[in-house]
Formats: structure tokens, sequence, C-alpha cells
């Protein structure tokens, strides 16, 4: 179980991410299980926060939107953006 402190700093590191608040929260829940189980496997709260945060760090990277535009999103983002894709749509509702 993570404590106060431990949940602020995971917040933190989120919000400097800039992620809408949709996706930081969806992303933080992610995060709060992962760390979680990670501890109960007798990592410390700091170690499982490290593994958790290398294991987004292609998600929460900062890519091109497409080969055509030079605006910047986040990975996580743009996986969902994708033109066509059946999230598409869904994007427009809940990510802008």
């Amino acid at each position: 179980m993570m404590n106060k402190f431990q949940e602020q700093e995971v917040k933190d590191f989120l919000r400097r991410k800039n992620l809408s608040t949709v996706i930081l929260n969806e992303v933080y829940d992610h995060f709060v299980i992962q760390i979680s189980e990670l501890v109960q496997e007798n990592f410390s709260f700091q170690e499982a926060f490290l593994k958790t945060k290398v294991s987004w760090q292609h998600e929460l990277e900062m890519v091109n939107a497409d080969v055509y535009h030079s605006k910047k999103l986040r990975e996580l983002k743009r996986r969902f953006c994708n033109p066509g894709s059946v999230t598409s749509f869904f994007h427009q509702y809940v990510f802008l």
C-alpha cells in the first residue's frame, strides 16, 4: 500500500508529462497497480516506481503526431489519435 507522499510523488511525475486529465488519471491508476504489485514482490517503493517509469518510458515519450506534421504528442496519445483507427472517434471526445 502506498502512502500519501508516495501517491503524490507519482502524481507529480505524471503531471510533469503534461498529459490530459483523462489520460493522467488512467495512467496514474496503472502506475499505482503496477507499483503495488512490485512492492508485494518485496521491491521498495523507489525500486518499484523506477521499474514502472522504465516500463512506461516509451508510451510517455514525445513523438511526432505523424510523418506529415511536426506536432509532438505523447506516444500514448498518438496511438489513440491514429487517423482511421477505431479509437480515433473516441479520441476526439475524450483526449482533447
